[in-house]
């Protein structure tokens, strides 16, 4: 997985085969060709039912991604988030667990920390399979086996004894909570292997007696607010607060945008309230914060949950903006939309937990009958630190226009497509009227955010030609 970049979903799989059934001979190339070939039969049937619908098989595709509800938390913001929406109930959270609160993000950073010093350590490059031909590329049931020096030394790397990672942790994290959280994160070897414990995004070590192997480094962090959403599930006051530690976050994040004026929890109308209203110098922004959570069916992995209760949250502040304007003479409100020079529009705030998915492009869960912008906490989050935080009106401005010809995986690419291409270049101001026009669409990925060196050899970069 961490060498084929492109595969990871597809080797997830074939890693579930191997163990549930972990015999000598076992080929994974052969193997992930299989599943492929079985895939693109179920694809080509999805497309034939799908043609002629609204973007139906786009969606379908997107939700089977194993990983998406992690693939946009950015892990220099986990410490923020997992204190702002979790700390508040780390008593709770003891006499539920005997767990302090801190003890499973303490030992995830610290085991991540302790991975990048066994790699550094022994010279271990990391490198990924760079493809060498576009037809390579397309091939999804592909996969690259590493050499024997890379697997060796990558073996290595990821292999750690409990008693080794008990020491590492230690005056961090007491050895009976190593134990706790290693019955919660982990793949014993030697228990029923259930399908919910085989979801590598909330279990990415695999035990073996007193062996830990870490099957995906990159979700010992990412794997954290999933670790505490589903513990504190089970906690009755978190249950109860009905997600204001999280909007509490979300006013705290606001506060750092260039506003010119600010005003949380305004009441109008018959006891409504708007989360936050953010004043910028040509527009005005009616904050509403999707406070409860995915279910826990979506952070076990239904995909099927995860689109529901994603359209479920976005629709429900839909409703709750178009209230807003609705109570437009209200007053509480009628101070911002008396600005007739203003432009009045909805940014809708997401749990951190859920994807990052732009229904304003080309998955759609709306008709939009007022201007409305969706955004997941941890990309706001992302935006808020890029040095052009000044212009973040001028952006969103731009990312409500219609319709939306540009396509980005999260906002980091649309961030990333208007600041180092739109703004600087009035070639793509021009050709970005025009895609409007006829309809064309463009999908984006930046080069700021997403490093994608292992794509040079089929699609060479100006520095290594």
């Amino acid at each position: 997985m961490n060498y084929n970049t492109e595969r990871i979903d597809l080797l997830q799989e074939v890693l579930r085969i191997y163990l549930k059934n972990p015999v000598p001979d076992f080929e994974v190339a052969t193997t992930a060709r299989k599943i492929n070939d079985g895939q693109r039969k179920t694809d080509l049937k999805e497309k034939t039912e799908a043609l002629g619908s609204n973007n139906t098989l786009t969606a379908d595709f997107w939700f089977q991604q194993d990983d998406l509800l992690s693939s946009n938390i950015f892990q220099e913001y986990i410490p923020e988030y997992v204190q702002a929406k979790y700390g508040p109930f780390g008593k709770h959270f003891v006499d539920q667990f005997e767990l302090r609160i801190e003890a499973p993000f303490l030992l995830g950073f610290k085991l991540a920390e302790y991975l990048e010093f066994k790699k550094n350590n022994a010279g271990f490059q990391d490198e990924v399979h760079r493809f060498t031909s576009k037809e390579q590329y397309a091939d999804r049931g592909f996969v690259s086996i590493p050499p024997p020096d890379y697997l060796r030394m990558y073996a290595n790397v990821v292999t750690i004894n409990k008693d080794e990672l008990t020491r590492i942790v230690s005056g961090l994290v007491s050895p009976s909570e190593v134990k706790k959280i290693l019955d919660i994160i982990s793949i014993d070897i030697r228990l029923p292997l259930t399908d919910e414990k085989l979801r590598f995004v909330t279990h990415p070590l695999l035990k073996i007696d007193d062996t830990l192997l870490v099957l995906t480094p990159r979700y010992v962090t990412r794997s954290i607010p999933f670790v505490y959403e589903g513990l504190c599930r089970q906690i009755k006051s978190f249950n109860d607060s009905k997600g204001k530690a999280f909007e509490n976050l979300v006013q705290d994040t606001v506060k750092y945008l260039p506003f010119q004026s600010l005003a949380f929890n305004k009441i109008y109308g018959s006891a409504y309230d708007v989360d936050a209203i953010v004043e910028f110098p040509n527009s005005i922004w009616f904050v509403e914060v999707s406070s409860h959570p995915p279910s826990l069916r979506s952070l076990q992995g239904d995909t099927k949950a995860i689109k529901t209760d994603l359209k479920k949250a976005i629709n429900k502040c839909i409703f709750q903006g178009r209230r807003c304007f609705a109570h437009e003479k209200s007053e509480a409100l009628s101070p911002y939309f008396r600005q007739r020079n203003k432009k009045k529009a909805v940014l809708i705030v997401l749990d951190g937990v859920y994807p990052q998915l732009n229904p304003s492009g080309m998955i759609k869960f709306f008709d939009e009958n007022i201007p409305v912008y969706v955004i997941n906490w941890f990309d706001l989050r992302h935006l808020v630190d890029q040095p052009e935080l000044p212009m973040f009106e001028n952006f969103l401005l731009w990312r409500i226009r219609r319709p939306m010809p540009v396509f980005g995986i999260d906002e980091g690419d649309y961030w990333g497509f208007y600041f180092d291409h739109f703004v600087k270049d009035p070639r793509m101001r021009e050709a970005f009227s025009t895609m409007q026009e006829r309809h064309i669409g463009l999908t984006f990925i930046s080069g700021r955010f997403s490093d994608k060196r292992y794509l040079e050899k089929i699609a060479p970069t100006k520095d290594s030609r």
